[in-house]
């Protein structure tokens, strides 16, 4: 507690304390976290500090001495609606997955353009239930006709750490 790092955050809207350290690569939207020994975080805590949502997508299972692992700056609240009707939403981490293809889809004939992001979801009862093909608008606000994109992958088995108990990260395409 005696460290410039220490800092009192909200972790999944309680009150919590973490280490927080720059990313020894330069990320800024990339963080190293360490707990107190027996303070554990979990894959997909949504943690708020500087004002700002971030999502942990790693942590470290040894945990003997404190508990570490990296936590991403969230820039999307993913909106949809669930089969009851509810519109749900979640901070997650998203990146521009069109960077590893050339932007368009098609063959000679046809061709349309194409973006991708991947995202990184907490892996929760809500989100566990979407499905490929869902849609999903994500957009600047007050767009008069705002971008949707359709869910075209799912992983939900990569990052679960649920069966000891730290917790799961969604993938989304």
């Amino acid at each position: 507690r005696d460290t410039c790092d220490h800092e009192d955050v909200l972790r999944n809207g309680e009150k919590y304390e973490l280490i927080i350290v720059k990313d020894t690569e330069n990320n800024t939207h990339r963080k190293k976290i360490k707990s107190l020994n027996g303070n554990y975080f979990h894959l997909g805590d949504i943690i708020f500090w500087n004002n700002q949502n971030w999502i942990i997508n790693a942590i470290d299972p040894d945990d003997k001495t404190w508990n570490s692992g990296y936590m991403v700056l969230c820039t999307l609240l993913l909106s949809w609606q669930n089969s009851r009707g509810e519109i749900i939403q979640r901070w997650c981490y998203n990146e521009n997955f069109t960077k590893y293809s050339s932007g368009v889809t098609g063959n000679k004939t046809l061709q349309t353009g194409d973006f991708q992001f991947g995202i990184q979801a907490p892996l929760d009862y809500e989100t566990k239930l979407l499905k490929r093909d869902q849609r999903f608008v994500i957009d600047v606000a007050e767009v008069d006709i705002p971008d949707s994109y359709d869910l075209t992958g799912r992983d939900v088995t990569t990052g679960n750490y649920e069966y000891f108990g730290r917790g799961g990260i969604l993938y989304l395409t």
